[in-house]
């Protein structure tokens, strides 16, 4: 014999099915947004600090031109991030040659004071 079920016993178990999916779809839902939101930032960032790079770049190619190669410490603002370039002679170097071998270092800040790129060579001084 079958055995009927009451159709007021059958719509509460629809409700109850319908309730479960939500709730599925909805913790699916917030761990998508999570993981495009992340995905998001990190190409913002990547993107940032390729950027910087270039300004990095940059202000490099301007020390021994318009930021002069003496030992010390220059700064500037780019707009969009400041820059701080530090040069210092090279250890090891006997203080008599002809030509100085300093190092060169620039460091690229973001406006929290963040470093998005850094540079570092060394350059020959006269």
């Amino acid at each position: 014999m079958a055995r009927l079920i009451p159709t007021a016993a059958k719509s509460g178990f629809a409700l109850v099915e319908t309730l479960v999916a939500l709730a599925i779809l909805s913790v699916m839902l917030g761990v998508t947004f999570e993981t495009v939101s992340r995905s998001l930032r990190a190409a913002n960032e990547a993107q940032a600090r390729r950027l910087a790079m270039l300004e990095a770049r940059s202000v490099l190619a301007q020390v021994g031109a318009t930021i002069p190669l003496v030992a010390g410490v220059a700064q500037g603002d780019s707009g969009r991030w400041s820059w701080r370039v530090e040069i210092a002679p090279e250890a090891g170097q006997a203080s008599t040659q002809a030509v100085a071998l300093n190092r060169v270092s620039v460091v690229i800040l973001d406006a929290d004071s963040r470093t998005l790129a850094r540079l570092d060579t060394l350059r020959l001084a006269r």
